[in-house]
Formats: C-alpha cells, structure tokens, sequence
C-alpha cells in the first residue's frame, strides 16, 4: 500500500478511464458521480476503485475528494494477489473444517481436473495441514486487521 494525498475538488478517479489502483480512505470524504450526477458520499474507512480491477473495465464513476483526503492505494496487480491469496485460504479453510467451499470457480477455457476423496485427500496431503492451520490463523489475523 502506497500513501496518496488530494486537496477538495481533485479528481482521484475519472469515470471510464483504465483502472489502475484500489483505494481505502484514510482521512477525508470523497463524493461519488455516475455521468456527472453526485451518488453517495463515502468517508473514513471506506473504499472504492475494485470494480475496474476485478472485471478489467472502465471506471465506472468518478470519485473526487470532497475535502482533503489521506487515502491508501494498492496497485491492480497487489490487489489481485491479495484476492488470489484470500481465495485459496478460504478453500483451504472449507477443506480443513469440512464446511462447503465460500465461492465458485468456473473455467473460462478447456480444463483437465482431477479430484481427490477426503480420505484420500486426506492421506496423500496431510503433513500439509499445520501448514493450511496456520494460513487460517495468518487469514484471521488479516481480516481482524481489515475491519
């Protein structure tokens, strides 16, 4: 994360333009339009801007400091890690608490997938549970931290 200042009126995001960072409010307010109509406000603690990096299109709003704001920003390629790193320690929580998975994955070309039963799963894989353990315990501490 990267820290960003604007001064009231700066534009931080302008509808249609590429994505490039994701943002979390720090100190401030930011005022949110759709074709040049206010939306909604967002303030301290707030985000906006993971829209254009998750789907890769076009800003769908533009977000200008409606005071001086302190914001964070992470880069598209940080945010996606984060999201890929999020995603497998759900998995890997479902697997290790024998709960249903968090999300749906669906192939976007051709795919070879093989699949294990839990007792097989189990017994080719199980050394590697400490490890999935303590991944959930760094996962708690995280989204502990991002509350």
């Amino acid at each position: 994360m990267f820290p960003v200042t604007y001064i009231a009126g700066e534009i931080v995001i302008q509808q249609g333009d590429e994505g490039d960072n994701f943002y979390v409010i720090d100190q401030g307010e930011m005022d949110v339009y759709v074709n040049s109509e206010w939306v909604t406000s967002i303030g301290e603690g707030g985000s906006f801007g993971e829209l254009a990096l998750i789907y890769g299109t076009p800003r769908a709003a533009t977000v200008r400091a409606k005071t001086n704001v302190k914001l964070w920003g992470i880069d598209r390629d940080s945010y996606r890690r984060i999201l890929m790193f999020l995603f497998t320690l759900t998995s890997e929580i479902a697997l290790l608490m024998n709960r249903p998975r968090a999300a749906t994955v669906v192939a976007r070309g051709p795919l070879k997938c093989v699949k294990l039963d839990r007792p097989r799963f189990e017994r080719v894989l199980g050394p590697c549970s400490d490890i999935l353990k303590r991944n959930i315990q760094q996962y708690n501490s995280f989204v502990s931290l991002s509350v």
